[in-house]
């Protein structure tokens, strides 16, 4: 929490009278505290002090990356990094923050492990202390196993939402079997079919003779459009100027958007019908078109909807730009998977703590408090 402008061993070493780098290296390395016990903790008592208990969040799935170097650091491999928006090197971690009326919070995460370069890797692993029970999990996969643990914890969620890294449709249907609400950014070539569109049926095919190939019974030919297509198909009138939150400095900000119920499809997949969200800037000229499926009640609003799809926009300003530049979350400079993982964790409660005086309490209503 210093005014650091990195925060690592050395650095640290200066500022903590009476500490070394050795000191921090066995806090963060050899000791055996459970960075899954600290979140838990430091989020139950964030929720039972902010006066949320009982109240439904809505969780954002996303990932945070670090350009990194070296052949060693855990989880460092070439992969597609955010921070810098291509291909490098560096390491990534999927993360999970929580949103209420007036507040944000991290809630855990955990280091994504490239398949080849890493989780099937046993000497890297061993190097780098990878615990046997950690096998190869997708981003996605990572995400569910942190939205069951923070469940766990007692915290109701009331919708996952993530940008569309994660918006195709196995998501999507795994997301529903757990019971999720969902928003998910959605790229241009997701394909949906329209509810109230004729789906015709397989013919019969005649009994097997016993000779020659079984005849495969034909599929039903869903009409599949992409989302690209499906926004081509709508004319002005389906589009609306639609408030969907307040700027930085407490601007009302304004886009067009329409909406429509689909299914999310593929050839050999189809998942429950929701709303596929489309949004465009006021006025032409501009190529910055976004769009979402949305798994909530066919009575919503568009404004709901679009206020919906802009829930995330707060926690990449204050979770991740906060957490790198205030509390150092890129600066760890430490090789194993126990040292990130304490490391995360301690740089979500600095970062909370320094939230909490930003934001204090509200003063006590009655002086017995």
């Amino acid at each position: 929490c210093s005014d650091l402008p990195h925060k690592n061993g050395e650095t640290m070493e200066a500022a903590i009278p009476g500490a070394d780098q050795q000191d921090i290296y066995n806090f963060l390395v050899r000791s055996t505290w459970s960075p899954e016990a600290l979140d838990q903790a430091r989020v139950e008592q964030w929720i039972r002090e902010r006066g949320y208990a009982g109240q439904r969040v809505h969780v954002l799935l996303d990932e945070t990356s670090f350009l990194k170097q070296g052949q060693f650091s855990v989880g460092v491999a070439r992969q597609y990094l955010g921070c810098v928006g291509k291909v490098a090197n560096g390491q990534v971690a999927v993360t999970l923050h929580g949103v209420w009326d007036n507040d944000d919070l991290p809630l855990t995460g955990r280091l994504y492990l490239p398949e080849e370069a890493w989780a099937k890797n046993e000497a890297r692993r061993k190097m780098a202390k990878v615990p046997e029970n950690v096998p190869f999990r997708t981003k996605a996969e990572i995400g569910l196993e942190l939205l069951q643990q923070v469940r766990g914890w007692g915290v109701g969620i009331e919708m996952v939402h993530a940008d569309a890294g994660y918006g195709d449709i196995g998501t999507m249907m795994a997301l529903a079997q757990e019971g999720y609400a969902f928003c998910l950014g959605v790229r241009g070539n997701v394909t949906v079919y329209l509810p109230d569109e004729a789906i015709p049926r397989a013919p019969e095919v005649a009994p097997y003779g016993g000779r020659g190939r079984p005849r495969k019974a034909p599929q039903p030919c869903r009409p599949l459009h992409t989302v690209d297509e499906v926004r081509r198909g709508l004319d002005d009138a389906a589009w609306q100027r639609v408030p969907y939150r307040r700027g930085v400095a407490g601007e009302l900000l304004e886009r067009e958007f329409a909406a429509l119920r689909v299914h999310p499809a593929t050839k050999d997949r189809c998942a429950d019908e929701a709303w596929l969200l489309l949004e465009r800037p006021l006025g032409p000229g501009s190529n910055d078109v976004k769009q979402y499926v949305i798994q909530a009640p066919s009575t919503t609003t568009l404004a709901e909807l679009a206020r919906i799809s802009h829930i995330r926009a707060r926690v990449e300003r204050n979770s991740y730009e906060n957490a790198k530049r205030e509390v150092g979350l890129g600066d760890y400079q430490g090789r194993s998977w126990p040292g990130f993982a304490h490391h995360m964790a301690m740089v979500w409660l600095a970062l909370t703590w320094m939230e909490r005086l930003r934001f204090p309490l509200p003063p006590p209503t009655d002086d017995n408090d």
